[in-house]
This record gives C-alpha cells, sequence and structure tokens, in this order.
C-alpha cells in the first residue's frame, strides 16, 4: 500500500489527519502539499510518513439522522481498537485499585459497556445523567442533573466515563461534586477530547481521540436522540 498512487479527497485527508492516532493538528506537509481548498489531489501514500487507514483512500460513507446529513469520521474498527488500548492502560494504572466507575448517562453507555469488558478487575458500576445539549449541535452551557448517584463515593478512587469532551465544563462541575462527596480521587476516561474548545489547563487523564470542533453522532452520542445505536461515529456534513 506505501507504494500505491491514489485518489482522495484532500478535504476529508486534512480531516482525517487531525484524528487518526491522536494528532491533534494538520500534519504540515499534508498541508503544504494539498492546501485547505484542494480539490481532488493524487497523493503518494509513502510521502506523508503518517498510517492511511482505508477510510482515508475511500469515498465517505454518507446517512441521515433526521434532518442533517452526516459523514463516516471513525470506523466501528478504529474505535474498538482504542478502546482496547485505553483498558489496557487503565489496567496498569489501577493495579491492586478497586476504583469506582461512573457512566455519564446518556451518550457514554455503550463506552462504558465496551470499556469495562476490557478491564481485569470487577467494577462496582454507578450511573449519573447530566445535561448541557437539549436536543440541538450545541451546548447550552448550562448543566442540568438529572440522574445522581446511588451510593456515596466517599474514600473511593473514581474513574468518570464520558463520551465526549468539549469545553469540560460538565466535567469540572462534576469532579468537584464528586471530591466535595469524599472522592479520594477523580480522573476522566472519554472516548473523544474537542482539544479546540476545552476551557481548562489539565485535559482528561485518558481519552481514545483528540478531534476538531465538528458536531459528531452514533456509538451512543445523539442528535436530536436519534443516531446513539450507530456502530461508527459520523461528523455533521458542511
Amino acid at each position: 500500500m506505501a507504494d500505491s498512487k491514489c485518489k482522495v479527497k484532500a478535504d476529508f485527508l486534512i480531516r482525517y489527519v487531525k484524528i487518526v492516532n491522536n494528532y491533534g493538528t494538520v500534519v504540515p506537509q499534508v498541508a503544504a502539499l494539498f492546501g485547505e481548498a484542494t480539490g481532488i489531489a493524487e497523493l503518494h501514500v509513502k510521502h506523508l510518513q503518517i498510517p492511511i487507514f482505508a477510510e482515508a483512500i475511500s469515498e465517505m460513507k454518507e446517512i441521515q439522522v433526521g434532518d442533517k446529513t452526516f459523514q463516516e469520521f471513525l470506523s466501528e474498527e478504529n474505535i474498538q481498537s482504542r478502546i482496547a488500548d485505553m483498558g489496557r492502560q487503565l489496567n496498569k494504572d489501577y493495579a491492586g485499585k478497586d476504583p469506582l466507575i461512573v457512566s455519564v448517562l446518556n451518550g457514554a453507555f455503550i463506552f462504558t459497556a465496551d470499556l469495562v469488558r476490557h478491564l481485569n478487575w470487577d467494577p462496582e458500576i454507578q450511573f449519573v445523567r447530566l445535561s448541557s445539549y437539549h436536543g440541538g449541535t450545541k451546548s447550552s452551557g448550562q448543566m442540568r442533573v438529572l440522574l445522581d448517584l446511588s451510593n456515596s463515593p466517599e474514600g473511593r478512587d473514581v474513574l468518570i466515563v464520558e463520551d465526549i469532551v468539549d469545553t469540560g465544563r460538565t466535567l469540572d462541575w462534576l469532579r468537584s461534586d464528586l471530591m466535595h462527596k469524599g472522592a479520594n480521587s477523580v480522573k476522566i476516561a472519554s472516548l473523544l477530547f474537542k482539544h479546540e474548545m476545552y476551557m481548562f489547563e489539565t485535559p482528561p487523564e485518558y481519552y481514545c481521540f483528540r478531534i476538531p470542533n465538528e458536531f459528531v453522532v452514533g456509538y451512543g452520542l445523539d442528535y436530536a436522540e436519534r443516531g446513539r445505536n450507530l456502530r461508527a461515529i459520523y461528523s455533521l456534513k458542511p
């Protein structure tokens, strides 16, 4: 594959490089070769010196969720591979401990289910439900507590499992609330991290993908309560 030539949509490649293998910015060589406005260019893959998955050399899959059109952003295979990586890291970091898993509903329920099956301890799992999205594509900036913990986290190491971290305000509030309730430590494991929107100095301790500021759906994330059952993650088509 490294010596093959393939035609790709340059705009998709640039977006793809932002998220593959936790790259947070556009790889300079890619921007120099194509430019943000390049239409279709011929790419010699070996010149990129970065991993290129099948998604980067094929047309983007499109789906309809409600009144919006979305394009495939992260494949099911890529998601599952990164979750397995996170599970291995958590097993190492929490060796000999029994952290409480706090899953943030509704979006994190699928991620939580897949993640805990990679853990080598039998975790206690509790759920909270917080809301800063009210049926649209942008956060309202106001948080509501819809479901609280059923048992006290006092004296426990706590791992919050979240689907996506954007501004970080909701999870900052939740972390503070858990510490106020007596938790020994609180860390965050997120599937997605919108680093461009993040408002705090310290990022989540664990995350699978850094992504640009785009609205995404699938794998537990919704648009107007639809699309959660999609196996891949899709971004809103411009």
